[in-house]
């Protein structure tokens, strides 16, 4: 890089010359590294979904969620017998969402389709006018929050479905890269429209040079249509730095005299900036927790793929544990009152949580 600074910065006119192109040695060093940490990221993303789907756990996975839909097909029977209190209910309704989780991760959510859509039209049921009227505000404002404006037409029982929120997401995700393709579109129709025509005189210029008709060999032949082919490219998109690097390549020497003028440095820097914030959403996205990629990133992702074998070790190690423990559950909640006794447990205990986090709270302002 340093190399083609110096180059860059010979070639430039204009009193603030050195401004822009210390700026733009700037940005090209940071798109570097988000396109780094987005390959580095697509790639460790990649192994665990290959480890994951592959045969090493594949049939141990098969018996887990097995065991895990007996689990849930239990909890939904009995989640609407009158045993339950109101706080017991929504404590065994979050549990029920608890379950679900997995099978959403394993991408095997099929498989409960039957028993939620059974659970969801129990929860409705059960529902006033007043509270799914309250819960709709509440779901509004928190999308709201993040910038998205709900759809009211969406049907209410699959608001309340745990899996939304992520359906929704991805299809979010879908949408916007559909308008980024639309807006790249128009985006380079009016960069035809509007071209420099500074680079446009480069690019013609390199375009003689690198011209494959001009080899004196079949070697040279095959390195002029590789750089023809990056040049090309580089027009077609108006991109303006890449088609400064094509010139580099070619012409190091630059003995076209071709030169670069403030304009066109402001130019390459307004790129440079959008594809920095392209990149940026595209990382902030795949980190999120409500992306399609959101809970391998969380659960296993490291720059070490050492760290990250380790991390699916652990994992399902755990996994097996849960295993052993839902065989217990299955065995057990059969009879519903150890399943009332377990989730008064649990209700008990966020309880004393919330407990606790309040009187904390009044210790820190008194």
């Amino acid at each position: 890089m340093t190399q083609e600074l110096t180059i860059l910065r010979n070639t430039s006119t204009g009193l603030n010359k050195n401004k822009y192109i210390d700026d733009i040695a700037k940005k090209i060093t940071k798109i570097e590294k988000l396109e780094n940490e987005l390959k580095g990221i697509a790639e460790k993303l990649k192994y665990v979904n290959e480890v994951l789907s592959g045969e090493q756990y594949r049939d141990f996975i098969d018996e887990y969620l097995a065991e895990r839909l007996k689990l849930f097909e239990l909890c939904v029977e009995k989640y609407p017998l009158k045993t339950f209190n109101n706080a017991q209910k929504d404590e065994l309704d979050d549990y029920i969402k608890e379950l679900a989780e997995d099978f959403y991760f394993f991408k095997k959510d099929y498989l409960l389709s039957e028993s939620y859509a059974k659970h969801m039209a129990t929860l409705e049921s059960e529902m006033s006018v007043s509270e799914k009227e309250m819960l709709m505000s509440t779901l509004k404002e928190q999308f709201a929050d993040s910038g998205i404006d709900l759809d009211d037409s969406i049907p209410f029982a699959e608001l309340i479905n745990p899996n939304f929120i992520e359906n929704y997401f991805a299809q979010m995700h879908e949408e916007r890269q559909k308008q980024m393709q639309e807006d790249a579109a128009i985006e380079k129709a009016e960069k035809q429209a509007n071209t420099d025509i500074d680079f446009q005189k480069i690019y013609k210029k390199l375009a003689k040079l690198s011209h494959p008709d001009l080899a004196k060999d079949e070697s040279e032949r095959l390195i002029k249509e590789e750089l023809m082919k990056k040049l090309t490219n580089a027009w077609e998109k108006r991109d303006y730095y890449q088609l400064l690097m094509s010139w580099i390549e070619i012409d190091p020497q630059n003995t076209i005299n071709l030169e670069i003028t403030e304009q066109n440095q402001k130019s390459i820097t307004k790129q440079l900036n959008n594809k920095i914030r392209i990149l940026t959403d595209e990382k902030n996205f795949i980190k999120s927790e409500d992306s399609p990629y959101g809970m391998i990133y969380l659960n296993f992702y490291h720059k070490d793929i050492k760290k990250v074998k380790l991390n699916i070790e652990d994992f399902m190690e755990m996994k097996m544990d849960d295993l052993e423990e839902t065989k217990i559950y299955l065995d057990n909640f059969k009879q519903t009152k150890n399943l009332k006794s377990f989730i008064s447990a649990r209700v008990k205990e966020n309880n004393d949580d919330d407990l606790f986090f309040h009187m904390l709270q009044n210790a820190m302002w008194n």
